[in-house]
């Protein structure tokens, strides 16, 4: 028997806090991130995994949890301090307008955001609020308790990946960008682009598709099934998308380097160094060992 155990089966809810296996785990991670690591790979894959003998993608990434220094990686994916080193490689553009930063919900001043909006966590995971007016009262209490939980919540204990659970959450609003955007993920190795996967469709049956820097599909799947007819963002986008790219992920041996399009305008998503936690693989399993080998080729030279 395979046993099978996902970050969907803890988001419900139920209060992570109150779970003793949060504690665990959370624990476990702190004080032996190997351990932890080996663990939730074997929860999530049914696979056990050999830092000696590393060969899928998703093998890759744990290697990458290992060597990841959480003090140096936390303040890359928490969305407020990532902005400002967006900010700080001169690309103001591309960020979307804030509207207010606040420490607790009992500090948020509906009456200042501008509607519609999203509400985030910093180091939240798949917990966008999306707000079309200024609440009621009694919706804003039901908000501000969500929210509470949100906030002690630290999904990286479920998924071994530490630059989650680095540091207190804070609370972002910022503009919304329409129910339908296109999402343009970027993988890069010391700074060069591979590669780019476009996300449509999102809210109704996500569709996933990759495509060369040549703007060539790629026909590999990972995680969720392709388009019909995957149609790849026009040159002129791609060329900007791949500039931001480098500028972002220069200082790094590897990252994926997120962005949505609206309107064909490029915004800046966020940083992400182990997508799906590594838990998903590229199917042809040929394609999955070809990155791998690239991801290992980079990684390994920052083994101690």
């Amino acid at each position: 028997m395979v046993l099978k155990y996902s970050i969907s089966d803890f988001n419900t809810n139920q209060d992570w806090n109150k779970m003793c296996v949060y504690k665990s785990l959370l624990n476990l991670l702190n004080n032996d991130r190997k351990l932890s690591i080996e663990l939730l790979y074997f929860l999530n894959t049914g696979k056990h995994i050999c830092f000696h003998e590393l060969n899928g993608f998703g093998e890759a990434i744990q290697l990458t949890k290992l060597l990841m220094q959480q003090e140096d990686i936390s303040k890359y994916v928490d969305k407020v301090s990532a902005r400002k080193y967006v900010s700080q490689c001169g690309l103001d553009s591309i960020l979307t307008t804030q509207y207010g930063v606040f420490h607790m919900p009992d500090e948020m001043k509906f009456s200042e955001l501008i509607y519609p909006c999203v509400v985030k966590i910093s180091n939240g995971w798949n917990e966008n609020i999306y707000l079309y007016k200024e609440p009621s009262s009694s919706e804003k209490e039901i908000l501000r308790k969500q929210l509470r939980k949100d906030m002690k919540r630290k999904f990286g204990a479920y998924t071994a990946e530490s630059q989650y659970v680095a540091k207190n959450s804070s609370i972002l609003c910022e503009e919304y960008l329409g129910d339908s955007p296109i999402e343009v993920k970027v993988y890069t190795l010391n700074g060069v682009p591979l590669m780019y996967e476009m996300d449509t469709n999102r809210k109704k049956a996500l569709r996933r598709d990759f495509f060369s820097l040549d703007n060539k599909n790629i026909p590999v799947t990972f995680g969720y099934p392709n388009s019909e007819i995957p149609v790849p963002i026009c040159s002129q986008l791609l060329n900007q998308i791949l500039s931001y790219a480098m500028s972002l992920s220069k200082r790094f041996a590897q990252v994926r380097v997120d962005f949505i399009i609206t309107q064909n305008k490029i915004y800046f998503s966020e940083l992400t160094f182990t997508p799906a936690a590594g838990y998903k693989h590229f199917t042809p399993a040929s394609f999955d060992k070809s990155l791998a080998q690239l991801y290992l080729n980079v990684l390994e030279g920052r083994r101690g």
